[in-house]
């Protein structure tokens, strides 16, 4: 048993006193031609004997009934552990815990494979560990006939490459005893590996059973060549990422904060700057790409599905005072009159002050609270700020501390006070600002655009692209683009998606894998089979449901043990603190540490564009909700329209069933014309009957059945048929009784040329392909054919 197999470890452990006996041999009958296979002293593991062993005349002897029992004893093993690891949420994969699931699947069918089974066997005894330990694990009842359904379809998949596995296998251990080598090629084993589907330790088992190694450098040097082959195929590198100065940043300032929940604009001071390969630099120059790192930020980084926040980068244009004057107007503002008059009208010294911008200019802004706010701007203009970074500064106190998020546990918690975003209106894109806001807008100038932004290491960065000069230390305004409003109505919709699947499908279905951008979702999750056209209108109908009920968003931040208590669904792997976020919507209740819609209501119309197969035992679901839902609506309905000026109906379902009809009567009449050639128009030359024709819907498989009867009907006929289909032109010619003057391949090959193609075949029968290469080309092309065959035959 390998040491992956943790499931295993813990059944034995906790049920060792109610499956004490897994599996038992049963007696050899008929002198050995057929033995019970798999049958359990408990009732509930019963599974039907097999065909005839492969030893039919021979009994078995001490060895063969010690490696039979070896078989059974890692079949069972190993079906409890594929049930459980299934039952938890693992599907089958190329990499990761996936792959572990079917490394062990693999080396069980394998021995059932050495026991003489040769179709899926294992899925029964899943059946039989989900009816035996489902008493104490009521997951494996409620998941049973799912998990069978997936473990059979991986199965069936392993028993189509195993067959030709073994016989490689084979004949390599037959090359082997033939040069008297022990030690297997690697290559060899890396061909099993990667074309047939057999692990690298299966091979091993199968090698030690005997006695033979494996040549591993060979089998690594062929992987590390695979690797290589499939990096050439990848653009980009995460070695900048390895190299990164992130080790700098966290042990200088931590990790910053998050304050996006519900404000999607704060101002901020950037403590770092990093370039394209995320080292550290003091500034940016205009046109240069790299990251920042904000004091506090509003861009979510991708995460949990939503991608990651784009947005800009605002600075102010303001006034500051020139050096000759600004000593004189630091000292005059101890005076309380002049402090007082100075904030209320900043303009006051206008004809002493010019412009400049703030991301040139030096500011320190002490976040220190003073009894009072006209001294609190003398103290800040004392240590040399702007008047724009004074004026942010004072509105910041003004509003009130940043709303504090905090990550706990792989979630953001919240903390501290609300920002005037939270409390003017749930869409903070929609709300009207403000005059004084709407004035402060005036005044900001964007100096940069986030084009994404990402977690690495905990430090929550944005990559952006400077329009101005930006250095460390600058004051800037985050704002995040309004693309955030569309994302979180697909988050939301996510969540309602995945109810409304365990819903209509049943409790197995697992989330697998999300990903949630502004104009569409896509959701993986576990199910064995795809899902039917009725079962897509109930999930599609049940959403729309949850959306027009207009539930609203309850977070909450609670312990693990309470939020599952509530219901809410966690996922398999993921490792969670001792607090977490769980967000509500009605009766959908997750984990999760995202950005979310405030009501159902605002998410729109959803609609499922697509359904589709990841892998073994996962399903995908493709969706649009919002403006993206609007969308797909209006193209639907031009579409309907199109077709309404097509089929000239204003009921498109009348003008397709009129549509058919008169194609079926095409057909019909096509068909008529196919079934006797003497219906076809024809002209005799010299005692030869000569058919040139165009004929239309015909397909060039039927002009040549229409030439085979043409020759079995004449003695002497010359017939060449041009058909049409799908823009592409087919020259079909058979020849009979006149072959010394009229050869087809060259009769083909000619009129071929004058549609820009080729072709040729026999003296009696030839094919050719061509194009319309002007309106008259078909014509032309006939034209030629009979002038061709005249001459011929006349000759």
């Amino acid at each position: 048993m390998a040491k992956h197999d943790f499931a295993t470890n813990t059944i034995n452990e906790s049920a060792k006193h109610n499956l004490k006996s897994v599996v038992g041999v049963g007696d050899t009958q008929g002198g050995g031609s057929d033995f019970a296979f798999l049958r359990s002293n408990n009732p509930h593991l019963q599974i039907q004997a097999p065909p005839p062993c492969e030893k039919e005349n021979k009994t078995l002897n001490s060895n063969d009934i010690q490696a039979t029992q070896a078989s059974f004893r890692v079949i069972a093993d190993h079906a409890r552990s594929v049930a459980f690891l299934l039952a938890q949420g693992v599907n089958f994969d190329k990499e990761g815990r996936g792959y572990v699931l079917r490394r062990i699947l693999r080396r069980a069918v394998r021995h059932g494979y050495l026991l003489g089974l040769r179709k899926a066997f294992l899925y029964e005894v899943v059946g039989a560990v989900c009816d035996t330990m489902g008493g104490h694990y009521n997951y494996l009842k409620e998941r049973k006939n799912a998990l069978q359904e997936q473990c059979k379809a991986e199965e069936e998949r392993f028993f189509e490459t195993i067959e030709s596995g073994m016989a490689l296998f084979q004949a390599e251990l037959i090359s082997m005893q033939q040069k008297n080598e022990k030690n297997f090629n690697g290559s060899i084993a890396f061909t099993l590996y990667d074309t047939y589907g057999f692990p690298l330790d299966l091979t091993q088992d199968m090698l030690r059973e005997l006695n033979l190694s494996i040549d591993l450098q060979s089998f690594e040097r062929c992987m590390q060549e695979q690797k290589k082959r499939s990096k050439a195929h990848w653009k980009g590198s995460g070695d900048s990422v390895k190299d990164g100065d992130f080790n700098t940043l966290l042990s200088e300032f931590g990790e910053n904060e998050f304050v996006g929940y519900e404000c999607v604009s704060v101002e901020s001071k950037i403590l770092a700057l990093l370039d394209s390969n995320f080292k550290r630099v003091e500034a940016l120059q205009a046109g240069q790409e790299g990251y920042v790192m904000l004091e506090a930020t509003p861009f979510y980084p991708e995460s949990g599905g939503p991608v990651g926040d784009k947005g800009f980068l605002l600075g102010h244009s303001v006034c500051t005072a020139i050096l000759a004057e600004s000593a004189k107007i630091a000292q005059s503002l101890t005076s309380s009159k002049l402090n007082r008059d100075f904030l209320d009208n900043p303009q006051t010294s206008s004809t002493i002050l010019e412009c400049q911008d703030s991301s040139n200019t030096e500011s320190q802004v002490d976040s220190t609270m003073t009894e009072s706010r006209l001294s609190r701007g003398a103290e800040l203009w004392e240590k040399g700020g702007s008047s724009a970074s004074i004026k942010a500064e004072l509105e910041r106190d003004k509003r009130g501390s940043p709303l504090d998020c905090r990550k706990s546990g792989g979630f953001f918690g919240l903390r501290g006070e609300q920002h005037d975003c939270e409390r003017e209106g749930i869409n903070p894109f929609l709300r009207k600002e403000n005059s004084e806001k709407a004035e402060l807008q005036e005044e900001t100038t964007q100096i940069a655009q986030v084009l994404d932004t990402q977690k690495y290491f905990g430090l929550n960065l944005s990559k952006i692209h400077a329009l101005s000069p930006l250095k460390a230390g600058d004051l800037v305004k985050a704002q995040v683009d309004s693309t955030r409003f569309e994302i979180i109505k697909h988050h939301s919709a996510t969540h309602l998606l995945h109810y409304a699947l365990r819903q209509i499908l049943g409790s197995h279905i697992a989330q697998a894998g999300s990903l949630v951008e502004a104009n569409r979702l896509r959701f993986d999750f576990s199910h064995p089979k795809a899902l039917s056209t009725n079962e897509l209108e109930q999930i599609q109908a049940l959403v729309n449901d949850k959306i027009a009920q207009s539930s609203p968003q309850v977070c909450e931040t609670m312990g693990i043990e309470e939020a599952k208590a509530k219901g809410a669904m966690a996922l398999f792997g993921e490792k969670y603190g001792e607090s977490v976020r769980v967000i509500s919507f009605g009766d959908s209740i997750e984990l999760c540490g995202g950005i979310h819609a405030h009501n159902t209501a605002e998410i729109g119309s959803f609609y499922i564009v697509r359904e589709s197969s990841v892998s073994s035992g996962v399903r995908r679901i493709e969706a649009v909700c919002g403006k993206a839902a609007y969308n797909y609506g209006k193209e639907a309905l031009e579409s309907i329209k199109s077709l309404k000026e097509q089929l000239k109906a204003q009921d498109v379902l009348q003008g397709v069933v009129k549509l058919q009809n008169a194609l079926k009567e095409a057909r019909e009449s096509a068909n008529k014309a196919k079934q006797s050639v003497k219906s076809l128009d024809y002209e005799e030359v010299n005692g030869v009957k000569l058919i040139v024709l165009k004929l239309d819907l015909v397909e060039a498989k039927e002009a040549k059945d229409i030439i085979d009867r043409a020759k079995n009907e004449n003695e002497k006929v010359a017939i060449l048929l041009v058909t049409e289909s799908s823009g592409k032109i087919a020259l079909t010619a058979g020849v009979k009784g006149v072959e010394s003057k009229l050869k087809a391949g060259a009769w083909v090959k000619q009129v071929a040329q004058i549609l820009g193609g080729n072709g040729g075949g026999r003296d009696d029968f030839a094919t050719a392909g061509g194009k319309i290469t002007n309106p008259n080309a078909i014509k032309e092309a006939l034209d030629l054919a009979k002038r061709i065959a005249r001459e011929k035959l006349n000759g």
